[in-house]
């Protein structure tokens, strides 16, 4: 870790609203494996539904700035994903 830090920056705490169409639970299958890929856990994440159908989760997690770039170049190429609200805390 302290390697990464020096390598890619430091890390800080973010909150990110995903909103996005479920697709019969296929979106969330997808979405799992992002948040495995950048070894973000499952109960970092807080879903909800929205009235229009659409899922919303929140997502807690602390990256370097690169790997943050990253995590949102993943997200943004699933097609499901219809808004990305991003919250620096």
């Amino acid at each position: 870790m302290i390697w990464e830090i020096n390598h890619y920056g430091a890390t800080r705490e973010m909150a990110l609203g995903i909103v996005f169409d479920p697709d019969h639970g296929k979106t969330e299958i997808k979405l799992e494996r992002v948040l495995e890929e950048f070894a973000i856990p499952n109960n970092a994440v807080q879903r909800s539904s929205d009235p229009d159908g659409h899922e919303r989760w929140v997502v807690r997690f602390r990256l370097s700035g690169r790997h943050t770039r990253d995590f949102f170049s993943e997200l943004v190429q699933i097609p499901e994903v219809y808004a990305i609200e991003r919250k620096t805390e």
